[in-house]
C-alpha cells in the first residue's frame, strides 16, 4: 500500500471512529465481534477503497464498504441467533447468526 494510501485509510478509519452518533455505552462491540472491528483496505480497490466494522445495536455490527473515502454501501450483520427480516435489491428474506462454540465463526 502507498503511503498516501495508508494516509487514506488511516485517516477513514480516524474519521469513523468520530463519526458515531449513537451513545458510547451502545457502541461496545460483543466480545466475539472484537477481533473484526476496524477498517482495512482492499486489494485491489482503488484508493480509499476500505471495508469497515463499526460496533451496532445488541449484538451487531454495521459494515460498510468505501471508495474514494466516500461510504458506497452498508450492512448490518447480527450475530444473536434470531432471525432478522432483510432486503436486497428485490428479493425480501430473513438472515440468522450466531457464534460458532470456540467463537471463531459466525
Amino acid at each position: 500500500m502507498s503511503r498516501h494510501a495508508q494516509a487514506a485509510v488511516m485517516a477513514l478509519a480516524g474519521a469513523f471512529a468520530l463519526s458515531s452518533v449513537a451513545p458510547a455505552a451502545a457502541q461496545q462491540a460483543t466480545p466475539g465481534w472484537l477481533p473484526w472491528i476496524g477498517c482495512w483496505e482492499v486489494p485491489g480497490a482503488p484508493e480509499g477503497g476500505a471495508i469497515c466494522v463499526r460496533p451496532a445495536e445488541g449484538a451487531s455490527v454495521e459494515v460498510l464498504r468505501l471508495d474514494d473515502g466516500a461510504v458506497v454501501a452498508r450492512e448490518v450483520l447480527w450475530a444473536d441467533g434470531v432471525r432478522h427480516e432483510t432486503r436486497r435489491e428485490t428479493c425480501d428474506g430473513w438472515e440468522e447468526g450466531r457464534f460458532s462454540r470456540d467463537g471463531r465463526r459466525i
